[in-house]
């Protein structure tokens, strides 16, 4: 069942599928990285996942995707990131703040694609306040936004980033229609995550989670280093009793207010387990594991 998140009007289910990890679950001799990009889109679409998130700039993977979706534009919706850029002589994006790249890199996009419109454009990953100037600056990048929305290109846009405090700043000064955040296990409790979802609710600004699986560590009852990128600034390590499920993360982060999870896989088989987990009709009770997590962080 796909939600209209909020104001926005665009349609998208409880779960997203993101593209980070596709070329990483290619093992020699196995599939080419676009033939695993291709089952995975392809599986993802059987499951009735219709929403992408495009999370960095690729453009052989904007080939694939759009080769994939050619003829389903109509039922896939997808977001496009602004913020990175792709470098063919190191094989690598990076993140930069620089508008005419950031323009050239958002028109290449839509071309490989073959669209002329996005779901959602996206601000990708505000960091600090120096990084906050830079993209409110005249002509920066919130205008070019802002623009591509006023202009149909768009028809929604957002801001992502992992400081809580500084996304709530900047909805604050800003008009946005979705964020995109850490939501999981590890900063359930962060009170700085429920002051800025509470505002979102009031204002009706959609939540998009991301991170809800913590990179599959609590999938396990082995002591696990957890990285403060994925928790919230926290870093700590933590031994389970007994491991979570793929549900167990993702209706934690919808019951704590997102409207969608985001998450990425390096196969079409791990997906296909995520989902079987989030439709199944195990036991999904997480008070005991988050009462873990809290003991160890707060």
């Amino acid at each position: 069942m796909k939600n209209r998140l909020r104001k926005t009007g665009v349609n998208i289910g409880p779960i997203a599928l993101g593209i980070e990890h596709f070329v990483k679950g290619i093992r020699k001799g196995e599939l080419t990285r676009e033939e695993n990009t291709i089952e995975i889109i392809e599986t993802a679409l059987k499951l009735g996942i219709t929403h992408f998130d495009l999370v960095f700039n690729m453009p052989y993977f904007f080939d694939t995707f759009g080769e994939v979706i050619a003829k389903k534009r109509s039922k896939v919706t997808f977001s496009a990131h602004l913020g990175t850029v792709y470098s063919e002589k190191t094989g690598k994006v990076k993140y930069t703040r620089a508008i005419q790249p950031i323009k050239k890199t958002f028109e290449d996009l839509l071309e490989r694609i073959g669209t002329d419109y996005v779901d959602i454009a996206m601000i990708q990953y505000l960091r600090n306040e120096e990084d906050y100037a830079k993209i409110i600056q005249t002509d920066g990048l919130k205008d070019y936004v802002n623009e591509l929305k006023e202009q149909g290109v768009a028809k929604a846009i957002g801001i992502s980033g992992h400081d809580y405090e500084l996304l709530s700043k900047y909805i604050d000064d800003y008009p946005v229609d979705v964020i995109m955040t850490i939501i999981n296990f590890a900063t359930a409790e962060d009170q700085s995550l429920k002051k800025l979802l509470l505002k979102c609710k009031e204002r009706g600004i959609a939540v998009i989670a991301i991170k809800a699986l913590l990179k599959g560590k609590v999938f396990s009852t082995r002591k696990e280093n957890y990285s403060a990128y994925f928790c919230g600034g926290k870093k700590f390590s933590l031994k389970l009793n007994i491991p979570a499920t793929a549900k167990q993360c993702l209706k934690l982060a919808l019951s704590l207010g997102a409207d969608t999870v985001v998450f990425g896989v390096k196969t079409a088989r791990e997906l296909e387990e995520n989902i079987k987990s989030f439709h199944s009709d195990e036991e999904s009770e997480i008070s005991s594991i988050q009462r873990q997590f809290s003991e160890i962080i707060y």
